[in-house]
């Protein structure tokens, strides 16, 4: 599957997206409307610490190089208080050395892949927060710049 049906998935559970891969993990948990917590809206594969580094440490390897610091953070045993800051810090570094010129680039393709697909990204934010279609294509909107 290409990354550009990656909003048209319909598996339950609903896998999770990394390094442009559909991949499954070993829990799952449901996704529930915030108004009605009886009613599931989808199940969905979630991700432990140690994957979630490793899918942050992929990321930033596509955007800047990476730094492999992430996965060196799992030697001891990680919580999510303790290598979510570190995550952060080393994705700041790695964003500071990245010249204005490649950050314009990124923000400006991220912003048109928003536009482009707004009616998927709308519908989604509708379905998984029960909010107005009005209030999350101006979301959408906001996060675009417009």
């Amino acid at each position: 599957m290409s990354t550009t049906d990656i909003l048209a998935i319909n598996d339950s559970p609903f896998p999770c997206f990394v390094n442009g891969e559909l991949t499954t993990t070993k829990k799952t948990f449901n996704l529930t409307d915030p108004h009605e917590n009886s009613r599931t809206l989808r199940e969905v594969y979630c991700v432990d610490p140690e994957e979630s580094a490793k899918a942050i440490d992929l990321a930033a390897e596509a955007l800047v190089g990476g730094s492999g610091l992430l996965l060196h953070l799992l030697a001891s045993p990680p919580t999510v208080m303790n290598v979510m800051p570190t995550m952060f810090n080393v994705l700041d570094a790695e964003w500071r050395n990245t010249t204005i010129d490649r950050r314009r680039r990124i923000i400006l393709k991220a912003a048109a892949i928003l536009h482009e697909r707004m009616g998927e990204f709308v519908k989604i934010m509708v379905e998984e927060t029960t909010s107005m279609e009005s209030f999350a294509a101006r979301n959408v909107l906001l996060a675009i710049g417009q």
